[in-house]
């Protein structure tokens, strides 16, 4: 029966073969030709947009200056440094904060929030005013801390601006 359903399936495939005909031959005029290549140097490709990657370090120090008025109300001033470096490539805003210790108090706190530019780097600078009270607990710190400075320094980065580079 198997014999019978595959020769019956080769007659019908030979018949309708039979009936199209050959295949016409083409010729090499009848071909369409390729699309010539573009030689305007103008691109219509346009890359994405860089997508903002805000980065940075930052580093800092702090100290104090003895005032030589002997006033009770300007001992000195608290001073401090933190360096912003911006590694990203879009500008960030950043929150700087600085602490001076106080033996017995709550530290002596100076923020400020400034803007960094893609690639740049930025010092901020800090002046704080003291008191002989404030002077006098920051070298009780320190005294009873090995003599560290014993500031802390942090940079935040908030926000950005402008577009990524």
């Amino acid at each position: 029966m198997k014999a019978i359903a595959t020769a019956a399936l080769i007659a019908a495939t030979a018949i309708t073969v039979a009936a199209c005909g050959p295949a016409p031959a083409r010729t090499a005029a009848a071909q369409q030709p390729l699309p010539a290549l573009s030689t305007n140097p103008v691109s219509t490709y346009t890359a994405p947009a860089p997508v903002p990657s805000p980065d940075g370090t930052y580093s800092g120090s702090c100290d104090y200056t003895l005032s030589d008025s002997f006033s009770m109300s300007d001992a000195g001033t608290l001073i401090g440094e933190i360096d912003l470096e911006n590694t990203g490539n879009v500008g960030t805003i950043d929150h700087v904060r600085i602490t001076w210790p106080q033996e017995g108090f709550a530290p002596i706190v100076a923020t400020r929030t400034v803007r960094a530019p893609a690639g740049a780097s930025k010092t901020v600078r800090f002046h704080v005013t003291a008191s002989q009270n404030v002077i006098s607990e920051l070298q009780s710190w320190q005294e009873h801390h090995n003599l560290r400075d014993g500031c802390h320094y942090r940079a935040t980065i908030t926000g950005t601006y402008g577009g990524a580079r």
